[in-house]
């Protein structure tokens, strides 16, 4: 049975309307790469971990967070930007805003999409924030939504070249040029320069499918498949291993986060998500945003047992800078974020 649904922009289409969709068929099985194919099925497990409340980092409305580390959380707020120093969101240039996405580079520098009416018509912008402003850098007369920020010369965006249908973008230092036909909801880049997004499928206003695809510098290679009555909502990537999605399940009624398993060729279900946002930090942990709290996943493998052998999940994290140490040759050298853990 096909749904019908009225595709307002490439957001609301996934993350608003759900539809049924076919399964894979042998055929698009054979062409699905070799690290891929295997099982097509989720493993549930009850007690992978779970989303973990920051202390101390309550923000209204908090939405489109960034993050590179734990030394740069960057979040939006009622159309305001922040960013979390010395332990408090401190304001970042003007209050209003309104960014579309925000995005971290990898030198730690801001940037955000702002969308405008000019001449009575909807246009976009990306900012960098300069430390005491937000500076125009580009300027587009389509609407943009996604935005991945590697440096100044290496930035991804989705773009409409038609009203609902994002297709991508790469600035390459010189110019943009656009990068395949494919019609991406989500769109993220590993640490490892993997390229990946959600391709979404549809025929006239009917949603058909939703596909898990990557840029392999001539177009968009299908890896996944996703079954009837699943919607996938957001994507993070670290790099092309290790991989988590935000998946809609229409016959339950929520949405839940499962990781890629390379190993088993399986998506493992993890838990049901806190809010809408998925990030992942170039540090590797993972992040969320619901109501006016941050959340950060954290595997029950990674918590350390107690004394009766049972592992037990704390309830708040306090996010810390990590001191940055020596190495053999005296130089200061930052070592990846560990969060300090409370009961």
């Amino acid at each position: 049975m096909k749904y019908r649904v009225v595709v307002l922009t490439a957001v609301c289409m996934l993350s608003n309307v759900y539809a049924a969709q076919p399964a894979a068929s042998a055929s698009m099985q054979k062409k699905l790469n070799s690290i891929w194919a295997g099982p097509q099925q989720t493993q549930e497990r009850s007690a992978a971990g779970r989303w973990i409340k920051t202390t101390d980092m309550t923000l209204k409305n908090i939405s489109n967070i960034a993050v590179n580390d734990a030394q740069n959380i960057w979040a939006n707020s009622r159309g305001t930007v922040y960013k979390w120093e010395n332990n408090a969101w401190k304001a970042k240039g003007e209050k209003e805003l309104h960014p579309r996405a925000l995005s971290v580079a990898t030198d730690n520098s801001a940037y955000a999409i702002k969308r405008a009416f000019i001449d009575k018509k909807r246009q976009s912008r990306i900012l960098r924030f300069d430390g005491e402003q937000w500076q125009q850098i580009h300027a587009f007369k389509e609407l943009i939504d996604r935005l991945v920020v590697i440096n100044q010369n290496d930035i991804w965006i989705t773009k409409d070249i038609k009203p609902a249908q994002p297709v991508p973008f790469h600035w390459d230092g010189k110019k943009w040029e656009q990068r395949g036909s494919a019609y991406l909801s989500s769109l993220d880049v590993g640490v490892d320069g993997t390229v990946m997004g959600i391709e979404v499928k549809i025929s006239g206003d009917e949603f058909m499918e939703s596909l898990l695809v990557q840029w392999d510098g001539k177009g968009w290679k299908e890896l996944f498949a996703f079954k009837e009555h699943e919607g996938v909502v957001g994507l993070a990537l670290f790099d092309k291993n290790n991989i988590w999605i935000e998946k809609f399940e229409r016959k339950r009624g929520d949405t839940f986060l499962y990781k890629w398993d390379p190993k088993n060729k399986q998506w493992i279900k993890k838990g049901k998500m806190i809010g809408s946002d998925l990030v992942i930090g170039r540090d590797g942990f993972l992040w969320s945003t619901g109501g006016d709290e941050v959340y950060q996943w954290v595997e029950a493998r990674n918590v350390r047992p107690s004394q009766t052998g049972k592992t037990n999940l704390p309830e708040t994290i306090n996010v810390r800078p990590s001191q940055p140490r020596k190495t053999n040759g005296g130089a200061q050298k930052t070592p990846p974020f560990i969060p300090s853990q409370t009961n």
